[in-house]
Order: C-alpha cells, then structure tokens, then sequence
C-alpha cells in the first residue's frame, strides 16, 4: 500500500509542475482577483473610517490595546467591514469552485497538451454542477460545526469544570480543534472526490454522486486518508519555508519590501500549484483503485 501510495504522490507531484502553463493562469487569475477584492475592501475601509486616524494604529502592528480601542470607538464600522469580508470570501470561494472545472478537465486527459480554450470550456461545462455541491457541502459544513462543537463543548465543560489553571482549558481547546479538523478533512475530501467523480464519469445527480463518493472514500479509507495527508506535507513545508524567510527578512526598508512582495507572489504561485497537485493525485488513486476492482 505504501509503494501504491508514494507512486501516486510522485505522480502527482511531476503532473502538477509539468502543467506550468495552467498554474501560471489559475495565478493570473487569483492575482486579478486579489486586486479587484483590495481595491473593493480599500473602498469599504474608506466609507467606513474616511479620513480618521483609527486604524493607523495598526500599520504599526497589531496589540490587544490597539483592537481594543478600535473595536470601542468604532464598533459599527468594523461590523461592516467584516461583513464585506464574508462576501469577498464567499465570492472568492465561488471563483475557485469555478476554476476547479478547468482543472480537472485539464487533468482528467494525460496525454493531451494544455490549452487556455478547453480550461475555460471545463469551467463552464462543470460550473453549476459544482456550485451545486459548493451549496451541499456547505450545508454539510455547517451542520457538522454545529454539531461537533456542541459535542465537543460538552465534554470541554466537564473537564474543566474543576480546573484551577489554565492549562486544561489551553489542551482541551486544542483537542477540540484536532478532533474538528479530521472530520473536517474527511469531508472536503469527499467534496473533492465528488468533483472527480462527476469529471469522470460526466454526470448530472450531484446529491448520488456524492453518495458514491463518500462510498468509495469509507471503501479506500487508508488509502485516500494516507495519500491527503502525504500530499499535506508540500505546502506545510512551503508554508514553513515561506515563514522562515517572512521572519529572517522582515519588512524595515524598501529593498526588503521588495524582496518579501517578491517572495509572496512566489507562494500564491506555490498556492496555485498545491490545488492542481491535489487534483492531481487524487485523481490518479481514483482511476487506479477503480481500474484495480
């Protein structure tokens, strides 16, 4: 299983760095995007605060102190700004649901060559189908938080019910959040094997395709487990790199500035590559796991 398993990830791994000109268009994209949401937020942050000095505080770096005052004195214009972010986010999540047509159209043909009219073509085709399931695994999401976190709250209360440090209270929270995040990750990949699926096979019936997914996920369960978290090991180690170097160069002159805008539009690049390299092996376990019944 190990052998099948890391033959996958290589797999993945050439597939996502040989596709160079998609995820140099899913980049243009996402910086595109990036742009239009700062200039959208810059103009909320600008009706919302005009010309006051309240959040200069912040350009010097973010306390508890600076929060504070801020939150006091301009409580309402900070609910509104945060309330245009769920929208930048949810338009944001959107985009990509889109694009995850292209992607997979693209990875679905292994020997055909990449062409910016058949990605945007598998955008459209897979578009509604896909926000179908954006809006199904949303509903899931959230009725899994509710759920989990009642639970879990539950059991956080009794244990700490006699605590007289902090420290139980520092664990449990971060049990909870471990024990949050692996049925989380369960269902995101069924939402992703659900894409892979109707990619595949073409279908229409979101709601039997994730049923079908989610069986072959149970079905596989180690394997696909095992994979996700091989293939989680990239961008935590990007994310590590890019954080050593965000904390050795800082930010204090011009030349630095520019070296650090330099190197973050290295990671979104990496970002990118991550999303197509997922793809990438999830779909390969899936054709070898179906072809192998």
């Amino acid at each position: 299983m190990t052998m099948n398993l890391m033959s996958v990830f290589t797999f993945a791994l050439k597939r996502a760095t040989a596709e160079r000109r998609m995820v140099m268009l899913l980049y243009a994209i996402n910086l595109l995007l990036a742009a239009v949401l700062a200039l959208a937020f810059r103009s909320v942050l600008i009706s919302a605060f005009g010309s006051t000095m309240a959040t200069s505080g912040l350009m010097e770096g973010l306390n508890f102190n600076t929060l504070t005052e801020l939150l006091l004195k301009h409580g309402a214009e900070v609910g509104a700004v945060f309330n245009q972010i769920v929208w930048y986010v949810l338009l944001y999540m959107i985009i990509n649901t889109l694009l995850a047509g292209g992607i997979l159209t693209t990875l679905r043909e292994k020997e055909t060559r990449f062409t910016v009219r058949e990605f945007f073509a598998g955008c459209g085709i897979y578009f509604f189908r896909f926000f179908r399931l954006f809006l199904l695994f949303g509903i899931l999401l959230i009725i899994l938080a509710f759920v989990w976190m009642a639970v879990l709250g539950v059991l956080f209360n009794a244990v700490t019910a006699e605590g007289s440090s902090e420290i139980p209270y520092i664990v449990w929270a971060i049990v909870i959040l471990i024990l949050f995040f692996i049925p989380l990750m369960v269902l995101l990949v069924i939402a992703d094997y659900t894409k892979v699926t109707t990619v595949l096979s073409n279908t229409h019936a979101m709601v039997r395709a994730a049923w079908r997914s989610t069986k072959f996920v149970f079905r596989n369960f180690l394997r696909v487990i095992g994979l996700q978290l091989l293939m989680l090991l990239v961008p935590i180690f990007l994310f590590l790199i890019y954080l050593w170097l965000d904390l050795t160069i800082g930010m204090t002159t011009v030349t630095t500035l520019l070296v650090m805008f330099v190197i973050q539009q290295i990671f979104v690049v990496t970002r990118v590559w991550t999303r197509v390299f997922f793809f990438s092996g999830e779909l390969e376990l899936y054709n070898s796991l179906q072809s192998s019944r």
